[in-house]
C-alpha cells in the first residue's frame, strides 16, 4: 500500500491521564475527568455527561456543584455519554456515541435504553419542542433526523431535504433548527413535517441556540449571528479569525458566552464588545466541550479534563473536586478496550483521541484517508494498562473524512474524523 511521505506536521503528546497537574494556578484535584454535556432539573440539580477516563457515567449534583454522586444503573455494553437535556417533566435524556440513547424518570437513579436503532450511530444534539416532543440529530452513519411522541417507544424520520451530518439541534415555541455539516441551517414549523433553508445555505453551523428572550444564535463560517425574529433577519455580531466549533451560550441580550477549542469569549454590552477569558488558552491537549449557566446564577464548564466552576461570569474559574460518593474506586483498573471518538470533530488543524486498554501490550494507532492509504502513525510501541491521549495535528492535508485505527492484540477499532479548512 502506497504511503504519503510525512510532510505532516504532527504535534502528538502522550500521558497518562491520572496525574496531578497544574494550569494556571488552578490545581486538579481529580483523577482524569473528560466532562461534556450538561443539564438541570426543575429542582436546581445539575447533570454532566462523563463519557470517557473513569467513566462511562452521568454526574449529579443536589447541593450547587458542592457534592456529586455518579450513575451508571442501566447501562448496556458500550455507552458514552455526550449530550444531555432534561424535559418539563423533569425526564432526562443523554447521548452520545455508539448505541447511546437513554432516559431517566427517576432524577438520574436508573437509565433505560431507547435506542431506536440496532446498530452503532452518534447522536450528538438533542432538543424538546415545546408540546414535548423529542428531536435526535445523528451525526454519523445515516445523517438523520428522527422524533418521538411518546417517550421513545415509537420514532419517526424527519430527515427529508436536510441531506448532511447533523451537528446541532435547538427549538423555540416549536420551531425547531438544524445545523449541519454541509448544508448550513434549517427550520421547521410543523415538527419536522418538512424543512426550509435558511439563509445560511451550505456550510458548517456547529451551534444553534435561543436566549429566554427567544433571540437566536448560530456560527456560520467565521461568524456569530444573532435573530430577533425567529431567523427571518440576521445581525452579525462576533467575527473570529478563526472558525467556532464550540458553543455559543447566550444567558439574556447583553450577557453572552462562546467558547472554541480552549478559549471562552464574553461580551457584557450586548455584543458591541467581546473578551477573551485567557484561563485556559496555554493548556496543551484540552479542549472546552459545554458550558452552562444554572439556576443560581453559576456558570459550568465542561472539558476534556475537568469540570471548572464560575461565580462571577468567568472572572476566575476553579475546578470542581467530585468526591464522589459512590464510586468504589476513584482510580479504578481499566476494565476494557475502547477507542474514542476524537474531538473537536470535525477540527482545524487539531484534535485529541483518546483511547484505553485493560492490559498491556503493543499497540499501534494509525490514520488512513478514504481510500486506506496509510497517512501517519501515531503510535507503535508497547504500552502498559492505562489510559492515553494524542493530539494529532494534519496541516498539510486536504479537507476531509479521515480513518483511525487502534489495534491492540486482537482488539482492532475504527473511527471517522472529519478534517474541515
Amino acid at each position: 500500500m502506497f504511503k504519503y511521505s510525512l510532510v505532516l506536521l504532527m504535534l502528538v503528546s502522550f500521558s497518562e491521564l491520572c496525574s496531578q497537574v497544574n494550569r494556571n494556578s488552578l490545581e486538579k484535584l481529580n483523577d482524569y475527568i473528560w466532562a461534556e454535556g450538561i443539564t438541570e432539573n426543575s429542582q436546581g440539580d445539575i447533570f454532566i455527561a462523563v463519557p470517557y477516563g473513569v467513566g462511562p457515567f452521568i454526574l449529579k449534583s443536589t447541593d450547587q456543584g458542592n457534592s456529586w454522586t455518579a450513575s451508571d444503573s442501566g447501562f448496556i455494553g458500550f455507552v458514552e455519554p455526550e449530550v444531555m437535556i432534561c424535559d418539563e417533566n423533569d425526564v432526562l435524556y443523554f447521548a452520545g456515541h455508539g448505541q447511546s440513547l437513554y432516559k431517566s424518570f427517576d432524577n438520574g437513579i436508573s437509565w433505560e435504553r431507547i435506542s431506536p436503532f440496532g446498530s452503532a450511530f452518534d447522536i450528538y444534539s438533542l432538543t424538546i419542542t415545546q408540546n414535548g416532543n423529542l428531536f435526535i440529530g445523528i451525526f454519523d452513519g445515516w445523517e438523520r433526523v428522527f422524533k418521538t411522541t411518546d417517550g421513545g417507544l415509537n420514532w419517526q424520520d424527519c430527515s427529508a431535504g436536510i441531506n448532511s451530518y447533523v451537528n446541532c439541534l435547538a427549538s423555540y415555541q416549536n420551531v425547531i433548527f438544524v445545523g449541519t455539516l454541509f448544508n448550513g441551517l434549517f427550520y421547521s414549523t410543523d415538527f419536522g413535517n418538512s424543512w426550509q433553508q435558511t439563509e445560511f445555505d451550505s456550510g458548517i453551523v456547529k451551534s444553534v441556540t435561543f436566549d429566554q428572550s427567544g433571540n437566536l444564535y448560530t456560527n456560520y463560517d467565521r461568524n456569530i449571528f444573532r435573530s430577533n425574529d425567529t431567523g427571518n433577519t440576521w445581525t452579525n455580531i462576533f467575527n473570529s479569525p478563526t472558525r467556532f466549533w464550540g458553543k455559543i451560550l447566550p444567558i439574556s441580550d447583553s450577557e453572552i458566552f462562546i467558547i472554541d477549542d480552549n478559549l471562552i469569549y464574553r461580551s457584557l454590552n450586548n455584543a458591541l464588545s467581546w473578551d477573551t477569558l485567557s484561563t485556559f488558552q496555554d493548556s496543551i491537549n484540552f479542549y472546552l466541550y459545554d458550558i452552562y449557566f444554572s439556576s443560581d446564577s453559576s456558570l459550568y464548564l465542561t472539558t476534556t479534563d475537568g469540570i471548572y466552576k464560575s461565580i462571577n461570569l468567568g472572572e476566575t474559574w476553579s475546578e470542581i473536586e467530585l468526591g464522589l460518593t459512590n464510586i468504589e474506586d476513584q482510580n479504578p483498573l481499566v476494565k476494557s478496550y475502547r477507542l474514542s471518538q476524537n474531538y473537536p470533530n470535525p477540527f482545524n488543524p487539531s484534535t485529541k483521541i483518546s483511547w484505553q486498554s485493560p492490559v498491556g501490550g503493543h499497540q499501534t494507532l494509525k490514520v488512513y484517508d478514504v481510500l486506506g492509504n496509510e497517512i501517519a502513525t501515531l503510535v507503535d510501541e508497547y504500552k502498559p494498562a492505562g489510559i492515553y491521549n494524542v493530539q494529532f495535528t494534519m496541516n498539510n492535508l486536504a479537507s476531509g473524512i479521515y480513518f483511525y485505527r487502534l489495534t491492540a492484540g486482537s482488539f482492532v477499532q475504527t473511527n471517522k474524523m472529519i478534517l474541515i479548512k
